[in-house]
């Protein structure tokens, strides 16, 4: 196939837009011109792969438009795996890690599929029928984010009956949340990158009465002190939102006789942590021993200690797509020995 580079300005572009069906509308950026494979350029750097990439946006049960982009091979027909990746926390689905992990696994033969949730970033509005609805890691409440899950499960399964669920950080505690939940039969596996919340969230504890206070005075949006979440970077919630988080967490971490959320999940995990992460690594192997001791009824548990990987994957985006077409790959021949 001949090649040419073609510079895209990606902070101007021209898009379709169509709606099917009423569910969902998608906003297409078609980077696939005629005979050629594009070029995109990032300051001096210079990415071409034989992939088409697309602008996508799903619409929710409950009225919210969340955009995604979806990266997948060219002159393929329909592949046989779609990976849906999630953002972690203040973060969204345009980070430029996450596109490259998407078109190196494109480039293998995948549709990846980077997507915002309701959480995206510190703070987001959204436009719905019924008005303003305020989003955002500040705002989102954790009990909702199945929903966002589902939606995009929607989406990838229209034309894919493999699905490969991966979250980063805060992602992977939300798609174990999704699928210990609902038990979706269309997932094919898990991926955990980097998700120290499934165990513990970094939030003060001490703050539940006066959440709960705010809540009763009308005040359910108004953020909590600075500092109430302290992950990688101090910031906040809002009263509300804090709240639902310790709900959830009873059903996350596990309460009295409620097992945790990770031990009802009966599909194959891979969980990694990178060498590089604030974690030291004697508690990397104690989260990773943790993951495998955890998940009891899964298939498959496999996990994963990333050399020299920090946790924005930074220059490592290789080496993460590299285990993700390998995971792939693994549950393949899982799934064939189990035939």
């Amino acid at each position: 196939m001949q090649k040419r580079l073609i510079p895209v300005d990606v902070s101007h572009t021209w898009c379709t837009h169509w709606r099917t069906g009423g569910r969902y509308a998608a906003l297409e950026l078609e980077l696939l011109g005629g005979p050629f494979s594009p070029g995109l350029c990032f300051g001096k750097r210079v990415v071409s792969y034989d992939t088409r990439e697309k602008i996508v946006y799903v619409r929710t049960e409950d009225g919210l438009t969340l955009e995604g982009l979806m990266i997948e091979p060219a002159r393929k027909a329909a592949p046989l795996e779609t990976i849906l990746w999630f953002h972690g926390v203040h973060r969204k689905f345009s980070e430029i890690e996450y596109v490259e992990i998407g078109r190196l696994l494109a480039g293998r033969g995948y549709r990846f599929i980077t997507a915002n949730m309701r959480g995206h970033d510190f703070g987001t509005w959204f436009r719905t029928e019924k008005g303003a609805f305020l989003g955002g890691s500040a705002w989102e409440l954790f009990s909702q984010s199945p929903i966002d899950v589902a939606a995009w499960v929607e989406f990838a399964t229209r034309d894919c009956a493999e699905i490969l669920l991966a979250g980063h950080g805060v992602g992977g505690s939300k798609i174990v949340y999704y699928q210990s939940e609902r038990r979706d039969p269309r997932i094919m596996g898990l991926v955990l990158a980097s998700s120290a919340s499934l165990f513990r969230e970094k939030m003060r504890q001490d703050l539940q009465a006066e959440a709960e206070k705010m809540i009763m005075e009308g005040h359910e949006k108004e953020l909590l002190p600075w500092g109430t979440r302290n992950s990688r970077q101090a910031a906040t919630i809002s009263a509300e939102a804090y709240v639902d988080l310790n709900r959830v967490h009873e059903v996350l971490y596990g309460f009295g006789n409620i097992p945790p959320a990770l031990s009802r999940i009966a599909c194959p995990i891979l969980a990694w942590y990178g060498t590089k992460e604030k974690l030291v690594n004697k508690d990397i192997d104690d989260f990773l021993s943790r993951v495998r001791h955890t998940a009891t009824s899964s298939q498959l548990v496999v996990t994963k200690k990333l050399v020299g990987v920090d946790y924005f994957y930074t220059g490592s985006e290789k080496a993460v797509a590299g285990q993700i077409a390998r995971w792939i790959t693994k549950l393949r021949d899982f799934a064939q020995q189990r035939e």
